[in-house]
């Protein structure tokens, strides 16, 4: 039990090192590849603003960056038991190479399940203010032909977004009751986003109500305002070619992320056809063992190998991580075209992964 500490403390301070250099590496990098926003941001006195974006960014940095990070820190781990042969005095104990593994196991599945718990519980709230921070760094940007939906199905359909200004032309907005009927329908010239009523502003407007799918009452609006979020530069503008196909994973898998399984209920209920619950669910539990799928074959490879040099070690990781994810997204599209089972095609790559780690530590 004691020893079963030691291998955890070790092998946690390592993974939380390894993911704050992976973390400052992402950060300056994004900064690097933005620099001009960047710069623009701080020229206009908005520092705040960039550095809380930022402060957002590094929250959604971790949660793609902790399996990796995962697997470089029980690599270096183990390396470091061969180099101060610690393994040695480990193994003398009567310690199995099973009950050795069960501490890097149970560290990962408890990683795997903060990763959901962020997910699930962070990301809803923490996206939205993103998103509004990232437009507010934006030097200039204009989009055509965006579509809006939120998690209640209400619909906004603009012709031209200026990012930049906040500014909609051509917009239509349609709100769903609670039966998913639509009860109201708002078209307007042009519309802008006002940050002290944090609504949109639509001018020269028009509204229709409807009972039954009948309209009931047509009103006009110098100016209409919709309390409603800014919209993203990613995530919920959605474009043509979601929900035409049989399947959410025909569309773009990426549209959903950082929605609760409880947001996505909803959704599914409006479009039934694409199975966005039970999809969202298994990318969810997949993400709490890939930390472990990834590990695994690091440490099998340096522990029979008694590999005693930390580059070498990171390379083992770098290359089954490289190898791991190349595999995983080769068959979500293969589920997304409807080849292998899309549900299934989440868990292939780790369920493999795991039986031949069974397989090669069996072997001599």
């Amino acid at each position: 039990m004691i020893i079963s500490r030691y291998i955890a403390k070790r092998l946690i301070a390592i993974y939380i090192a390894t993911l704050l250099i992976l973390l400052i590496v992402g950060i300056t990098s994004d900064i690097v590849k933005n620099i001009d926003k960047f710069i623009n941001c701080i020229a206009k006195g908005n520092i705040v603003t960039a550095l809380n974006y930022y402060m957002f960014k590094s929250v959604f940095m971790v949660y793609f960056l902790a399996a990796t990070s995962y697997s470089i820190g029980a690599s270096l781990c183990f390396c470091s038991f061969w180099k101060t042969n610690e393994i040695v005095s480990i193994l003398t104990a009567g310690m199995s190479n099973l009950r050795l593994l069960r501490s890097t196991l149970l560290t990962g599945l408890v990683s795997g399940l903060c990763l959901f718990a962020l997910d699930e519980l962070c990301f809803p709230y923490l996206l939205p203010k993103m998103w509004q921070l990232e437009n507010e760094m934006k030097t200039k940007e204009v989009t055509f032909n965006i579509t809006s939906v939120d998690s209640t199905g209400s619909r906004m359909d603009a012709s031209k977004y200026d990012r930049v200004n906040g500014l909609l032309e051509n917009i239509t907005v349609i709100f769903l009751n609670e039966n998913l009927e639509k009860w109201k329908k708002i078209t307007a010239k042009n519309g802008r986003w006002d940050d002290k009523l944090s609504s949109w502003m639509l001018y020269n407007g028009t509204i229709e109500e409807y009972e039954k799918g009948l309209i009931k009452v047509i009103k006009t609006g110098d100016k209409i305002i919709i309390a409603t979020n800014p919209i993203s530069s990613e995530g919920f503008i959605l474009g043509e070619k979601l929900f035409k196909s049989d399947t959410f994973y025909r569309s773009n898998l990426g549209v959903f992320f950082g929605l609760s399984l409880k947001e996505t209920r909803k959704l599914s209920r409006i479009y039934p056809d694409a199975n966005l619950y039970k999809v969202m669910i298994a990318m969810k539990l997949s993400n709490i063992i890939i930390p472990i799928a990834l590990c695994l074959p690091c440490i099998l490879i340096i522990f029979k190998n008694h590999v005693k040099s930390y580059p070498l070690a990171v390379s083992i990781a770098l290359m089954m991580n490289l190898l791991f994810f190349s595999i995983h997204l080769m068959l979500i599209n293969l589920g997304r075209d409807g080849i292998v089972d899309p549900y299934m095609s989440t868990f292939i790559t780790s369920f493999i992964c795991i039986i031949l780690c069974a397989i090669y530590s069996k072997l001599k």
